[in-house]
């Protein structure tokens, strides 16, 4: 992709460069006229280079595209299994500090009922 995307930036690049530097140049217009009429077949060619090489680059960006959803939709699958797995292996771990929670709310009851009945 990347030596593709080097290639259509030199044509797209040179063809640019080439039309700039005959409208630009210090030359009388039917100097210009002719050097257009001479090259215009070289301009035509050039532009049809073009025009396929921005279709073979619109069909290498909606190939990229479909790989990069499939990838895409691969991670987050794995990423999803990944949180299930987590899941399930804090769960034991989970039930054991809910229970010792109740434990510590259970012997805080205690203790304030325990204050409760020395203040009295």
């Amino acid at each position: 992709m990347k030596k593709a995307s080097l290639i259509y930036g030199l044509l797209v690049g040179g063809t640019a460069g080439a039309v700039s530097v005959l409208l630009t140049t210090p030359a009388s217009g039917k100097k210009i006229r002719a050097a257009l009429i001479n090259n215009s077949g070289a301009f035509i060619e050039s532009a049809k280079k073009i025009a396929l090489n921005v279709k073979e680059l619109k069909d290498s960006i909606q190939e990229l595209s479909t790989e990069g959803k499939k990838a895409v939709a691969e991670v987050m699958d794995d990423i999803k299994q990944f949180i299930k797995e987590w899941q399930r292996s804090i769960e034991p771990n989970k039930d054991a500090l809910q229970n010792e929670i109740k434990e510590i709310q259970k012997t805080i009851e205690n203790l304030e009922k325990q204050l409760q009945q020395k203040s009295s």
